[in-house]
């Protein structure tokens, strides 16, 4: 979490939080009242405006298994230090069973604060409810705005035209840093040269436990998931390739 005097960005794990940070410390002259990296607000802060950033999940659980590979991330660390660090050891041949098992009831335990709510979500839905909810605290999403990472720079510069207009200093700049910016922080991406395939039952697990995600922000999404995993090919595995 990153708070100024009129606004607060809720930093969601790898959906392009670091570039929204850094767009706010290159464009907003405000104090910066508080940075615990990644807490949860517990208490709305009054007046002022609260966003977030989301990615699909499917994309988000690549990104972190590439993560992994590499040697990083909370999820490559948790399961290293539980002896489970063999989804790593066949390199992306291994992301299929890595993600049955971070989809399974198994996995709850390997963090703490997921544990309770593990049977119920996914830990993409469960990382972005303990922002939007408040810690679980509330029944329904308590934030003003949620931007997609797959549109990052086109929604964060609508806020900067509206919402972030009294954040940040001058309003045309902020849109120019955006534009001449790329991606910050990337993770190698091995399955842009690799098509792996999953099984309808991954499929079908996936989208059942990302269901308010895919429903709320990737409803595209979430019907071609559907169709691929219970309809059009039941039979035989599905190539990541043909889901995106």
């Amino acid at each position: 979490m990153i708070e100024l005097e009129t606004a607060v960005f809720l930093q969601n794990h790898k959906t392009g939080s670091t570039f929204v940070e850094h767009f706010l410390k290159a464009n907003s002259d405000e104090k910066i009242i508080t940075y615990p990296a990644h807490k949860a607000p517990g208490v709305l802060r009054k007046g002022k405006f609260h966003f977030t950033t989301v990615r699909e999940p499917l994309d988000l659980y690549l990104s972190l298994f590439n993560y992994g590979l590499d040697g990083g991330g909370y999820v490559w660390h948790a399961l290293g230090k539980r002896g489970l660090s063999h989804y790593y050891d066949n390199g992306f041949e291994g992301f299929e069973p890595w993600l049955k098992f971070l989809l399974s009831d198994e996995f709850g335990p390997v963090f703490r604060k997921f544990a309770p709510y593990s049977t119920e979500m996914g830990l993409c839905t469960w990382r972005f409810f303990r922002l939007a909810k408040l810690n679980f605290n509330r029944k329904k999403v308590m934030i003003d705005s949620v931007l997609r990472i797959e549109s990052l720079n086109a929604e964060l510069k609508a806020l900067t035209h509206g919402p972030l207009s009294k954040t940040v200093r001058n309003v045309d700049e902020a849109c120019d840093w955006i534009d001449g910016r790329s991606q910050i922080n990337p993770s190698t991406r091995r399955d842009q040269d690799h098509d792996v395939l999953l099984s309808h039952d991954t499929i079908a697990l996936l989208r059942a436990k990302e269901a308010y995600l895919y429903e709320t922000y990737y409803p595209q999404h979430a019907k071609r998931l559907t169709f691929r995993a219970h309809k059009l090919m039941r039979w035989r595995k599905v190539k990541l390739s043909d889901l995106r």
